[in-house]
């Protein structure tokens, strides 16, 4: 993620010009539904930043329902 005037920028370029930076500091939350791209975007977010040093963490959950009887 390079830094721009304290920001970071995602390495996707319509994605970048969308959200105008990412403030340092920042978490992000990606929502969606299943099998929509959410992981591949953020590897794909995780390889450029690591391919200029920065450091980043991706945490997956999944949300089950519960059957209540």
């Amino acid at each position: 993620m390079m830094k721009t005037m304290n920001d970071y920028t995602l390495g996707i370029k319509d994605l970048d010009n969308a959200v105008e930076g990412i403030k340092s500091g920042s978490n992000i939350l990606l929502i969606g539904p299943p099998l929509c791209g959410k992981e591949y975007l953020l590897y794909h977010i995780m390889h450029h930043g690591a391919a200029i040093n920065e450091n980043a963490i991706i945490n997956v959950t999944t949300a089950k329902q519960l059957l209540m009887s």
